[in-house]
């Protein structure tokens, strides 16, 4: 490895600054350049790569995977949609605070929260 290449490593992949890169920071760092390579190279639209990390979790204990993320959200909406309607609205038996929660959700505006909502919130 090259001073260069070493320089730009840790300057660039070493995201919580302890003088190591990690596999972890290695394959987040290599999608960032790929899609920094991409950007500057390929066509104008060409998609960015995205690559679920293998090594997840990675430096953070408690730290979710995107299956876990997934399951919980599952949870949260199962709970919350008690009247089974496929969408969490007034309609739903959940305290008035995680019902404002939940609101915060609702991107369209017609009082009601539906899966996908809930994903992307």
């Amino acid at each position: 490895m090259t001073e260069e290449n070493r320089d730009f490593m840790l300057t660039t992949c070493d995201t919580n600054d302890d003088g190591d890169v990690t596999k972890c920071e290695l394959h987040d760092c290599m999608v960032y350049v790929e899609n920094m390579w991409r950007k500057e190279n390929c066509e104008k639209g060409y998609p960015p790569v995205w690559c679920p990390n293998p090594n997840e979790p990675c430096g953070c204990k408690g730290k979710m995977t995107c299956d876990d993320i997934e399951v919980e959200w599952r949870s949260i909406f199962a709970k919350a949609n008690t009247n089974k309607d496929k969408k969490i609205d007034k309609y739903d038996k959940i305290d008035e605070k995680h019902f404002k929660e939940m609101m915060e959700c609702d991107k369209d505006g017609d009082k009601e929260v539906t899966a996908c909502e809930l994903w992307e919130c």
